[in-house]
């Protein structure tokens, strides 16, 4: 399972290197992988197996450096040359990871020759997409000041070529940055060719590195975290879990807004929870990040109470494993998902949430197939979801006309309709479900439970309740089965 790592504010980062790596993860299989994992030590091995899962084209993952000279390493999966994502992949790799380095406020990076060994890239179109990356990169950053770095390796004379030729043609090119002006080319095993992406390299500083599984998980931290810094005078969050706040937590909201001088307003309206901060005379920042602490850890004794409820004969197994963008089943939802450009495909697997649905079934005397549905819910409940099946708190969508129950969509865009409310979210996620609609009738909105079949009769309940044709509403989390996360974007590039 993917973790969050922080590492201290006072640690000085000074260099990284960028290292080619297997979706497998496996450090052993490469050439360049394979010397840093001889030269890390097991331990660089060991970090990114725990940190994260297998790993998709134009993921950039982020370990320590371990034995080696640096303090951070960057791990890039690449294609190879004959997929055709494959140069628009590796554009994305320099990027992301000339990103990061900015917002670690590290003062080099090093990258090797991306591709031009068992991937197929020719050594011309490396050095040209990745310089032109870097240069086009600096033109939009304008606080970028590190050293570039590009490692050439002995006797690699096309490559170093490749790279002067490159350099030769941006030079006399007026879009060149005037800054980048400090070459030298030598052939080395750490560091090569290289630039100064300013006059002056930026000292070491004080920074949040914010490591994730998944790059649009990254994303998604990093817009929290920058609305979190420009909004400093007050701040929404918005969580469905602040209805679990028992006595304990109100009166530590009460000790938050003494110690950080904030007024702090709890707030329910329409199945929605949320919390509003405002500054008094304190910093409101310090208040944001404790009270989303309280909700995450809200969120955790509320998934570990569900797992002790769901723990059958068996105990909890649960697994989010990425799909073969050439899998059959990836092909399929590519159709299903026409219209949108999907970023990754999850196959979710729980035991204990299957045993709960087949027993779901037989007590409900189900004979038809379930129905295969749709939910479309927040970035920051796909892991809970995995764990603890669907839940209310999850996704209520924007107007719940049929009651507050789990609403599911027979299609797509009816989901992506019926959660207008998360339009604003640069990814969008959904789960593919089968879902025992049972006996069903139509839905009203001061519905908790299923209205009765025979009126009086408390112990004669519909299974569900239904807004049309499109929108199904169950009482029951069990009734429905997550099979597949589809996390996708209405853009038409990597960016």
């Amino acid at each position: 399972m993917a973790k969050t790592h922080a590492i201290p504010l006072d640690t000085e980062m000074t260099y990284s290197i960028v290292n080619t790596i297997s979706p497998d993860l496996d450090l052993s299989a490469g050439k360049i992988s394979g010397s840093i994992l001889k030269m890390a030590g097991l331990g660089i091995q060991e970090e990114i197996r725990n940190k994260y899962y297998p790993g998709s084209y134009a993921d950039v993952l982020v370990t320590a450096g371990h034995n080696l000279s640096c303090n951070v390493v960057y791990h890039t999966i690449c294609p190879q040359r004959t997929d055709q994502r494959s140069e628009k992949v590796l554009a994305t790799l320099v990027e992301r990871c000339l990103s990061k380095a900015q917002m670690m406020g590290v003062s080099s990076i090093s990258f090797p020759a991306i591709g031009t060994g068992v991937l197929g890239f020719s050594k011309q179109e490396v050095a040209q997409i990745m310089m032109d990356t870097a240069v086009k990169f600096a033109h939009h950053s304008d606080e970028l000041q590190m050293d570039i770095h590009y490692i050439i390796y002995p006797g690699d004379s096309e490559t170093l070529k490749a790279f002067e030729n490159k350099l030769k043609s941006l030079r006399g090119a007026a879009s060149y940055p005037s800054s980048f002006n400090s070459f030298s080319f030598t052939e080395h095993e750490s560091r090569t060719d290289h630039y100064d992406s300013r006059d002056a390299v930026k000292s070491a500083q004080e920074y949040i590195e914010l490591t994730t599984a998944c790059d649009e998980m990254l994303r998604e931290a990093l817009r929290w975290y920058n609305d979190m810094l420009t909004n400093k005078h007050g701040f929404s969050i918005h969580n469905n879990f602040i209805q679990h706040f028992g006595q304990e937590e109100m009166d530590e909201l009460l000790n938050i807004q003494t110690k950080w001088g904030v007024f702090i307003k709890v707030f329910f309206q329409d199945g929605y929870a949320g919390v509003n901060l405002q500054v008094v005379s304190g910093d409101i920042r310090p208040a944001v990040l404790e009270v989303e602490a309280m909700c995450c850890q809200v969120q955790e004794d509320f998934a570990k109470e569900e797992e002790r409820d769901m723990c059958l004969k068996t105990p909890i197994s649960f697994s989010r494993k990425p799909l073969d963008a050439n899998s059959a089943v990836y092909r399929e939802k590519l159709k299903t998902f026409s219209g949108f450009q999907i970023v990754r495909v999850e196959k979710l697997e729980n035991s204990s949430l299957r045993q709960l649905f087949d027993l779901k079934k037989k007590q409900l005397q189900v004979s038809t197939t379930p129905k295969l549905m749709y939910q479309r819910l927040p970035a920051q409940f796909c892991n809970l979801l995995s764990r603890v099946g669907f839940q209310r708190e999850f996704a209520p969508p924007y107007e719940q006309k049929q009651g507050a129950g789990i609403y599911f969509s027979s299609s797509v865009k009816q989901a992506e309709k019926l959660w207008k409310g998360l339009a604003d979210e640069e990814y969008m996620y959904f789960v593919e479900a089968v879902v025992l609609t049972g006996k069903s009738t139509v839905g009203s909105p001061d519905l908790i439970v299923p209205p009765e079949i025979h009126s009086g009769d408390p112990f004669s309940l519909y299974d569900s309740v239904t807004g049309g044709i499109d929108t199904h509403v169950i009482f029951n989390g069990h009734q429905a089965l997550p099979e597949y996360l589809i996390i996708c974007t209405q853009k038409n590039t990597l960016n």
